[in-house]
């Protein structure tokens, strides 16, 4: 599921990031349209071309006494020699993982 929403970002498949996305983030940003608009600028201010860029996903580590489930998951962004570790929540909702922090 993370790669997935990764993989959405790096193509620009907002629609697709913003669906894999928990209630919680989505209430936050407010619309998918504020979404798109954050989507643009970050792109813009990053500077990569997303086919430069490569993203390892790495271990899933379940939260414990977590309500709803929750999980860490590690990955890794490279770009330009440099390889950065970053990590991001996973909550179960319905049923169903989403992103829900980075």
């Amino acid at each position: 599921m993370v790669e997935q929403y990764l993989a959405a970002d790096q193509r620009h498949d907002w629609a697709g990031s913003w669906s894999l996305l928990c209630r919680a983030v989505q209430r936050q940003v407010g619309s998918f349209e504020s979404y798109v608009r954050v989507k643009d600028e970050t792109m813009v201010s990053a500077g990569a071309d997303p086919a430069d860029v490569s993203i390892t996903v790495g271990e899933a580590r379940e939260r414990p006494d977590s309500v709803p489930r929750s999980y860490l998951v590690t990955f890794w962004v490279g770009h330009d020699g440099e390889r950065l570790r970053e990590e991001m929540l996973v909550v179960e909702q319905d049923g169903i993982l989403r992103v829900c922090g980075g």
